[in-house]
């Protein structure tokens, strides 16, 4: 049995893009992209056809079977893996951490994420409840995040279906959760300005007295070499007299 290693490249590549297709396309169903995932549904479908037409055509051979199924699985992942990057939509993350650290929650909102608190009773006695929802694309910094303030926490979290209203909704839809950054960076950079306009306005009261001590300097002088004259024809207008 001959191997046809073009042949069974394009299977394989064919079905790669297919199955990362279907894959993303399934993902964006899920998610609401109501508007994105039909066009993907369309290309998916044509490469679909193309690649199992290939395949059904030489069924004789195995090895076009063995290429189809492996483009499969390599689709799926590279699926799973286009989609993490993406980061679509919105999760809701919970951590449950001891009564006597009460700084979590605020330390999470100076960070700029919206933070409701609730209190619980647990085996080892009173808990804080924090629920935050952020962007999936925030979600491994926000985990670093509670690590590094609350070690002990304890976190799970979930992909909500739908979300409408309050606080959380507002600052998601306005990318507002690195509030806390751009307030700092603003802080900084007004600061900056702010000792960059004291400098020039010192430097500007430098240089006019300066040049008010040069104007006054010359003046004098000029008005010492017209005096020298009229005092020496009032000497002789004495002399005379």
């Amino acid at each position: 049995m001959s191997l046809d290693w073009p042949l069974l490249l394009l299977i394989f590549m064919i079905n790669v893009v297919y199955v990362t297709l279907s894959t993303i396309r399934m993902m964006l169903t899920m998610k609401g992209y109501q508007s994105v995932a039909p066009i993907i549904a369309m290309i998916e479908v044509t490469i679909y056809v193309i690649g199992l037409g290939l395949v059904l055509d030489r069924l004789d051979n195995v090895w076009n079977i063995v290429a189809y199924a492996l483009g499969y699985g390599v689709g799926i992942y590279t699926g799973m893996k286009i989609e993490d990057r993406l980061a679509l939509g919105h999760i809701m993350v919970t951590a449950i951490v001891p009564e006597e650290n009460v700084n979590v929650s605020e330390e999470l909102r100076n960070r700029g994420y919206g933070v409701t608190t609730s209190h619980a009773y647990g085996k080892e006695g009173n808990r804080y409840v924090l629920e935050i929802l952020t962007p999936r694309s925030n979600e491994r910094k926000l985990y670093k995040e509670i690590s590094v303030i609350e070690p002990k926490a304890f976190v799970i979290s979930y992909e909500p279906k739908y979300i409408s209203g309050g606080f959380w909704t507002k600052r998601v839809r306005k990318n507002h959760l690195n509030l806390g950054e751009k307030k700092k960076k603003l802080s900084s950079e007004v600061e900056q300005s702010l000792k960059e306009s004291e400098k020039n306005r010192v430097q500007q009261e430098a240089d006019d007295t300066k040049k008010y001590q040069e104007e006054a300097s010359q003046y004098g002088a000029q008005s010492s070499e017209k005096e020298g004259p009229v005092k020496e024809t009032r000497e002789n207008h004495d002399k005379l007299d």
